[in-house]
């Protein structure tokens, strides 16, 4: 477990430590400020299960993107786990995936290390790869399509089209000026408003159905049946809070 070169942060690092430590796993903590060739030095010597790469500030993303590249220059099989403040699931799978082929897991926060560590050291840890891989390959085509997506006008046409402000004309006094008191309102018209797509991303159940909002979601074959039922869950909590 290392923080990457060029980067000083370690309080992540230190928790992810902590927790593995806790769940008896042996760690081995580098520090900070970490050369990719010390991190390669340090797993040649240890041959440890997965090897950690953690960082906070956005050059970090690009040292990452390196350590990987030289992980697989010199035929390491190891798994890569990534973690940090400005890394992403996304980024992994676009930009690091992409350098390392045997394994590479964007870990969201430090609680979910053990699992993380526990599916790479158990029997199934070739499944849970490809379901990783499956789910990275699903969002590195995503990000690709939003590219092809994009049409850029020229700097000559956006300049024509800047907006063009009246500064002489005034804007319409508000109906309402001050704190407005709304009184026996029904709450359940409220619920109807809920945007339950990032109540089911919030618990990584993305499922891998064409359309994966609510409630398209209830019908994808792998995650379907648990999101039906912490949607029951969740509904049956919002009716004691508006009991």
């Amino acid at each position: 477990m290392a923080t990457v070169k060029g980067d000083v942060h370690d309080i992540g690092k230190n928790i992810v430590g902590v927790v593995l430590g806790c769940n008896n796993y042996n760690v081995i903590d580098m520090g900070v400020m970490v050369p990719a060739e010390k991190i390669l030095e340090k797993a040649l010597e240890t041959k440890p299960d997965v090897i950690w790469l953690s960082g906070l500030i956005t050059p970090s993303l690009d040292e990452m993107v390196y350590v990987a590249e030289q992980l697989k220059a010199r035929g390491f099989t190891t798994p890569l786990m990534i973690g940090g403040a400005t890394t992403s699931k996304r980024h992994t799978a676009v930009k690091i995936q992409t350098k390392y082929p045997h394994g590479v897991i964007h870990v969201l926060d430090a609680s979910r290390s053990c699992t993380v560590v526990s599916a790479l050291k158990g029997l199934e840890k070739v499944g849970y790869l490809d379901d990783i891989n499956e789910e990275y390959k699903e969002i590195r085509d995503e990000y690709y399509a939003t590219l092809i997506d994009k049409k850029w006008k020229t700097l000559a046409k956006a300049k024509t089209m800047k907006p063009m402000l009246d500064w002489t004309r005034v804007p319409p006094k508000p109906k309402f000026i001050g704190t407005q008191f709304i009184e026996d309102h029904d709450i359940n018209e409220l619920v109807e408003y809920i945007d339950w797509t990032p109540f089911f991303q919030v618990y990584q159940l993305r499922g891998k159905y064409p359309n994966r909002d609510y409630p398209a979601i209830f019908k994808d074959a792998r995650v379907g049946p648990e999101a039906e039922k912490l949607f029951a869950e969740a509904k049956e909590m919002l009716a004691w809070i508006v009991k």
